[in-house]
């Protein structure tokens, strides 16, 4: 009778494993027949069984199948979860076994993911750089997408250089934030602390973008204009003048960006105007009037 107890035992423990087993290889048959939400039901109740959840294999499973749901229902979709899950799943397969069985379909998993979130930033963006009136909520999910892709993508190819995606995403953000000061009438200077930062950023990885020297240097100026003309002249002198200093102390920030910008490309038009209105406001005629000169025989020989 013991005996028999003992292989009663045996057949109940193998029957509970079979059957855990089943419910991952069911999800596969279901994910074949492209039956996504069966195979999304199974794993989720993989993952719930301790003998299963404890596998690596099982998470990779698991993130293909979220993989799959998002390929589906959401790509380009700024809120899917799906996205999230698959992602959080591949990593943490990896994370309990760097050499799973899977390991080869993990890291591909994970460099297609990479792509969605870098393409997701990118689509906010290009839609911010238009649109003055995209919440900066949306414009921080486009921060918060670029920057999963950077860790994703440093799982799944090390030593991809992401330098030129990096310098065209900070570009983008700071013409967002740019867009946003310039359509407040420079009254929003918060978004015009966060272009400054942007631009900023992209000249630390390209000292000679010229669109970035540019931009930083005609948002320097505007604030310094808009310091001018908002003046009260009622106001204390001492305030009046600090006001004043403060501005040609802007004037003077101004001068090197666009400057610099002028060397690398000499006949950009709004560089030159950049150039003349900054020395004019620094009064000095001459070297204004060079710049309108300039200005002008190139309009002439266009």
């Amino acid at each position: 009778m013991r005996k028999w107890a003992y292989i009663l035992l045996f057949t109940l423990l193998a029957g509970t494993q079979l059957k855990g087993q089943d419910i991952v290889q069911q999800a596969l048959m279901h994910l074949q027949n492209n039956e996504l939400e069966s195979a999304k039901e199974l794993v989720d109740k993989a993952i719930q069984l301790d003998l299963y959840n404890q596998k690596a294999t099982t998470w990779f499973y698991y993130g293909y199948v979220y993989k799959e749901l998002y390929k589906a229902n959401d790509v380009g979709n700024i809120n899917s979860t799906n996205l999230e899950t698959a992602s959080n799943a591949y990593l943490k397969a990896l994370e309990m076994d760097n050499n799973h069985p899977e390991k080869n379909n993990n890291i591909l998993g994970i460099n297609y993911l990479a792509i969605q979130y870098y393409n997701i930033a990118g689509t906010i963006l290009n839609q911010a750089t238009f649109n003055v009136n995209i919440d900066t909520n949306i414009i921080n999910k486009a921060i918060t997408n670029y920057a999963r892709y950077k860790e994703l993508k440093k799982i799944s190819e090390p030593n991809f250089d992401n330098t030129e995606r990096d310098i065209s995403f900070y570009y983008q953000l700071g013409s967002a934030y740019h867009l946003k000061y310039d359509s407040s009438k420079f009254a929003d200077k918060k978004s015009g602390k966060y272009a400054e930062l942007y631009f900023g950023k992209v000249l630390e990885l390209d000292n000679n973008n010229v669109s970035a020297l540019y931009n930083v240097g005609i948002i320097y100026y505007n604030e310094a204009v808009d310091i001018i003309n908002t003046l009260d002249y009622d106001e204390d002198l001492e305030k009046l003048n600090k006001s004043l200093d403060y501005s040609i102390e802007l004037f003077l920030k101004a001068l090197p960006y666009m400057k610099k910008a002028y060397e690398l490309e000499p006949k950009r038009k709004e560089t030159i105007v950049g150039l003349s209105y900054i020395y004019l406001s620094l009064n000095d005629n001459e070297k204004s009037e060079q710049f309108r000169k300039e200005l002008k025989m190139l309009e002439e020989n266009e």
